[in-house]
């Protein structure tokens, strides 16, 4: 109990070390706020939830030709997060956030949320990772810190610290 208490500390004052995003603040635009009004106005209708189909026979051909040129496979998963945080990247204002009323927060890096799945106590439990800088990295990283997710042990670096 003690040790886990002190993993725990030492992952939180490491958490607090942590140098700040690099992010840049402009205005925030004065036309966004119609946008905002029209959202507020939005959340009080009812949810539409969204089913479609897309076809994977191309990026699939893509990660086999990538297997057979870097001898090494990637995942399906690694592939899209790869590519979301390309298109993120390319207008890093998808990512903004508001900071009162007239500042936009944008940040240089993307993070990405990953779900993996683990095993954890013998039940099939989904886990999130957060892929740092993800829009620097190439999709080989991507794929590698997603596979060393699923095998981490819990409570140490991974998926899951002992403070989460």
């Amino acid at each position: 109990m003690a040790n886990n208490f002190s993993r725990v500390i030492s992952q939180l004052s490491a958490l607090l070390k942590q140098r700040p995003s690099a992010a840049t603040q402009r205005t925030y635009p004065k036309l966004r706020n119609f946008i905002l009004d029209i959202m507020a106005e939005g959340r009080r209708k009812n949810i539409i939830n969204l089913l479609f189909e897309t076809e994977l026979a191309p990026i699939r051909r893509h990660i086999a030709d990538y297997a057979t040129r870097h001898h090494e496979y990637i995942t399906l998963t690694s592939y899209l997060s790869k590519s979301f945080a390309a298109a993120i990247d390319e207008d890093k204002s998808m990512q903004a956030y508001r900071k009162g009323k007239s500042t936009l927060v944008i940040f240089e890096e993307v993070d990405l949320s990953v779900m993996v799945e683990r095993e954890i106590e013998g039940h099939i439990m989904p886990v999130a990772l957060i892929v740092r800088a993800a829009n620097k990295k190439g999709i080989s990283e991507i794929s590698q810190e997603i596979r060393r997710a699923k095998h981490a042990m819990i409570g140490d670096t991974g998926p899951m610290t002992a403070l989460e």
